[in-house]
């Protein structure tokens, strides 16, 4: 069994959110039993659909927090979670820091709104202005810096490659940032593959009819524990990233694999790098639309890990896409720091073919680990392990 300081600590982490500015105020807030979706309407849409995004003042306080002329929403996000998780790691931004962002659309509302800018709908031009930004804040030479754009296990995949690279010793940190905003492009995208609710959605329930998307940004700075930059409390718990990996199994363009095999592969790959011990919960992708769950479902019932505790995170959030993967972490995270475990809102009844063990009621005990995962379009899978450990 491994010795958890082998593995990249969570030195920082941050969220962004309708639900709140903070990671601790979007985890409190799910706590209260409070939901970020609420109902929108569009033209092109037949009937309404819930979705968790921004207000007007929220969207107004976006501005007044991150004030650069001629920036957009994805890349004030990026901006505000990247200046968040800096200043609280306690690290600063020099050569042997990476910077790792990962995304599914980026700027791509600048269609709706300065179509006559394409270079605002290059993801790579939007984060390099913002990763300068970040650098010349904080004083440093600019730092290089990497984009993960891979559906909806984007999020996991830039924590996996930031782990990766911290343990081949390519870097000593690696700050790592999930955003994407809702818009009418996004919506309409999905509306057309006949996948949005019309209600807040019910993962894993009998009675899930679709997904509601979601945005915000979330961010994480990993740093190689042996390089351990202030000496930690007595007492105070330290989270660390101890398994990751990533599947494909190339179904279908949209559709996930109908037997789970190819995620439940991923999470045994996942556990097998962790060997910490057993888990006590597991954040499901949950995105309530009839194939994710039904595949999930199986893939846990074939890693055998159908018996531990399952939430999903939907309906509090809406689908974050890009920023899904590090947003739900985080919320995690907070499960593991506070021990408080989060239930799937709206669910009362099994719909899937396989066993689960839903956690239905919020819970106060003792936890040490999970496993998070994701799936996506295009056939993609994907893994995590955290665990914490409370310093001597």
């Amino acid at each position: 069994m491994h010795a958890a300081n082998c593995f990249p600590e969570v030195k920082s982490y941050t969220a962004i959110h309708p639900l709140g500015f903070s990671a601790k105020d979007v985890f409190d807030s799910i706590v209260e039993g409070k939901s970020g979706l609420r109902e929108i309407r569009r033209d092109f849409l037949e009937s309404p659909v819930y979705a968790a995004c921004f207000s007007e003042e929220q969207n107004s306080r976006l501005k007044s927090l991150c004030p650069f002329e001629g920036w957009n929403r994805f890349e004030r996000l990026i901006w505000l979670a990247g200046k968040d998780v800096l200043e609280k790691s306690g690290i600063m931004p020099n050569g042997r820091v990476l910077f790792i962002v990962a995304t599914t659309k980026g700027g791509i509302e600048e269609i709706e709104n300065n179509p006559e800018t394409p270079e605002n709908l290059l993801i790579h031009v939007s984060v390099k202005k913002v990763i300068d930004r970040l650098s010349e804040e904080y004083g440093t030479v600019k730092p290089p810096f990497y984009i993960v754009s891979n559906a909806c296990i984007s999020g996991l995949s830039a924590m996996i490659a930031g782990k990766r690279f911290i343990e081949a010793q390519h870097c000593d940190c690696a700050v790592i940032i999930g955003a994407d905003t809702l818009n009418d492009f996004v919506l309409s995208g999905f509306n057309s593959l006949m996948a949005l609710s019309d209600k807040p959605c019910r993962p894993f329930d009998r009675t899930r009819n679709g997904i509601n998307l979601g945005e915000g940004a979330a961010a994480v700075v990993l740093q190689n524990r042996g390089l351990e930059s202030r000496d930690s409390d007595s007492g105070v718990p330290q989270i660390y990233l101890t398994g990751g990996a990533t599947t494909n199994d190339a179904n279908h363009i949209s559709g996930p694999s109908r037997t789970g095999k190819e995620l439940a592969e991923a999470i045994r790959k996942s556990v097998r790098e962790a060997n910490t011990g057993s888990f006590d919960f597991i954040s499901a992708h949950g995105t309530a639309t009839i194939y994710n769950d039904e595949m999930e479902s199986r893939a846990f019932a074939e890693a055998g890990v159908s018996d531990i505790p399952v939430h999903s995170l939907k309906p509090y959030t809406g689908h974050t896409l890009g920023a899904a993967g590090i947003l739900e972490s985080v919320i995690c995270i907070e499960s593991l720091v506070n021990n408080i475990l989060i239930p799937t809102a709206g669910y009362t009844e099994n719909g899937t073919g396989s066993k689960l063990n839903m956690q239905t009621g919020l819970e106060k005990k003792a936890m040490n680990r999970f496993i998070k995962t994701m799936s996506g379009f295009g056939g993609c899978n994907a893994a995590v392990c955290f665990e914490k450990k409370i310093s001597d």
